[in-house]
C-alpha cells in the first residue's frame, strides 16, 4: 500500500478547483479532476472518493499523484494537475 501525503491546497487553488468543479463549460475530465482533488484535499480517503464518484482507483491515484508532485513554489498556481496536459 502506497502512503500518500495530504494535499495542501492554497486558498487560490481551492477557489479555482471549486470554479472548475462546478463549471458546466469546462471539459468533463477537468471537472472530474477538480472534484477528486477537492475531496482528497478535504481529507477524504481515496476508496471513499472512488466509491462516491463512481471512478476507478487508478484514475483517482494518478490525479492525486500528479497534483502531489507538481511544483508548488511561491508564485506557481499549483493547478496544472487539473488541466489536461495536451493543447488544442
Amino acid at each position: 500500500m502506497t502512503r500518500r501525503n495530504a494535499l495542501a491546497l492554497s486558498s487560490e487553488v481551492r477557489e479555482e478547483l471549486l470554479r472548475v468543479g462546478n463549471s458546466r463549460t469546462e471539459a468533463a475530465s477537468s471537472v472530474q479532476r477538480a472534484k477528486i482533488l477537492l475531496l482528497y484535499g478535504d481529507g477524504k480517503r481515496i476508496s471513499d472518493i472512488v466509491r462516491d464518484m463512481g471512478i476507478t482507483r487508478p484514475l483517482a491515484e494518478r490525479c492525486i499523484d500528479k497534483a502531489s508532485t507538481f511544483d508548488t513554489a511561491p508564485g506557481s498556481s499549483g493547478f496544472a494537475a487539473v488541466r489536461p496536459s495536451h493543447t488544442h
